[in-house]
């Protein structure tokens, strides 16, 4: 892989978690954009790319996320997690069409900003939120 920057996604249908590596430069940034902003970030990359895509899907057990919550909580959460799921079937698709360097990775489970903060001493940003964390985990074996 000769790419210059990796990028981790955790897709949400509202606000999809980004980190940007720049390998050269070794610069981690952090955000949350919207779909359609997201597409418009890979487009603005002169420079190959690589992304590495959260998929929730390649998980067999569907229902993960909804044991002893309720018939009520557990078809809200259902519901989300199959909105977010698509929202990352989407972008996989779209790196395919636009021929851009990808895998999938299965979710690796949450942690918290002090244990990013310990991982990354040199993080410029000292408040992350949970998306931005999932999608720099991501990036956690290309982090030299």
């Amino acid at each position: 892989m000769n790419a210059k920057i990796i990028i981790g996604i955790d897709p949400d249908i509202y606000k999809n978690g980004v980190a940007v590596y720049d390998t050269e430069e070794k610069d981690i940034e952090l955000k949350c954009l919207k779909f359609w902003d997201l597409i418009q970030e890979f487009e603005s990359y002169l420079v190959p790319i690589h992304v590495v895509l959260e998929a929730g899907w390649l998980i067999k057990k569907s229902n993960w996320h909804n044991e002893n919550k309720g018939s009520r909580v557990s078809s809200n959460i259902g519901k989300k997690v199959g909105q977010n799921h698509a929202v990352g079937q989407l972008l996989e698709q779209y790196l395919k069409f636009k021929n851009i360097s990808y895998e999938l990775v299965k979710p690796q489970g949450k942690v918290k900003n002090d244990y990013i903060q310990r991982l990354f001493r040199n993080m410029p940003k000292k408040t992350t939120n949970k998306e931005e964390r999932d999608a720099l985990m991501l990036l956690i074996k290309f982090i030299k």
